[in-house]
């Protein structure tokens, strides 16, 4: 069978937009990968950081401020090159997963425990040690497929836990497309603790914002934790405009009580 030359100009020029899509160049004004990563690590650093610590929203500000200063921008510039790379996921994918190596390599190169996290735990006032549980990929995409919807862990206590001691469950949370305010897109987290007298403590939040999360159930001096276990479930029913979460940072610690 002949092909009409017409025919096949016609769909070279339909095609064009699918291989154009495929190569799309950063504008000018959107801060480029390298240095974004930069930021990105200093910023959830300071989110954490400054989670409990600070009392105000303006001490919070502050020390935000002093990310932007060290990288030479403006709150304004990181936002709007933040929208860009939310609309291409593998972009923001990349970035996320660099900084998993990035956090990693430095946690060893500090060695077991983690300089890092000491300071931290000194500047909560928790004097005993921090021990990272989490031992999965610290960066997620959730889509509203049922393979893919959700992380979840399930620890059970051994004999290095006593009395006092407290679960960390943290993460960050940004919607990749879509509107974070659907009520045909939800995501929830949760953190349950069994105590060995049979009780329990749970705590819950609603990922209804892109923002960083920590979730953590009060201290229980009378009983040893038995077990904990927790997860973000992400539910998106929107079938036109479905959407993607991506979690970062993820965490789950178990920190020691403060010695008196």
């Amino acid at each position: 069978m002949e092909i009409n030359g017409s025919f096949v100009r016609v769909l070279l020029l339909l095609l064009l937009p699918l291989f154009v899509a495929c190569k799309v160049d950063i504008p000018e004004d959107v801060i480029k990968p390298d240095k974004m990563e930069g930021i990105i690590y200093d910023y959830h650093l300071v989110q954490v950081m400054t989670a409990d610590l600070m009392s105000t929203s303006y001490e919070k500000k502050l020390h935000l401020n002093y990310v932007f200063d060290k990288h030479g921008i403006t709150k304004e510039q990181f936002d709007s090159s933040l929208v860009w790379y939310t609309r291409y996921p593998k972009r923001m994918v990349k970035i996320y997963a660099n900084l998993e190596k990035r956090t990693m390599a430095e946690l060893e190169a500090m060695g077991e425990g983690g300089a890092a996290l000491a300071d931290i735990a000194n500047s909560e006032k928790m004097i005993g040690d921090t021990v990272e549980l989490w031992n999965d990929a610290r960066v997620k995409l959730l889509s509203s497929s049922p393979l893919n919807n959700r992380i979840a862990f399930n620890y059970v206590a051994d004999t290095t836990y006593v009395k006092g001691d407290s679960i960390l469950f943290s993460f960050t949370a940004r919607r990749l497309r879509g509107k974070m305010d659907s009520l045909r897109q939800t995501a929830h987290a949760a953190l349950v603790v069994e105590y060995a007298d049979k009780s329990f403590a749970s705590r819950g939040a609603s990922v209804t914002a892109d923002s960083a999360f920590h979730i953590s159930v009060a201290r229980n001096y009378d009983s040893d934790i038995e077990s904990m276990h927790g997860f973000v479930y992400y539910a998106d029913n929107d079938t036109l405009c479905a959407s993607k979460l991506l979690l970062g940072d993820i965490s789950v610690k178990r920190i020691h009580p403060a010695e008196e």
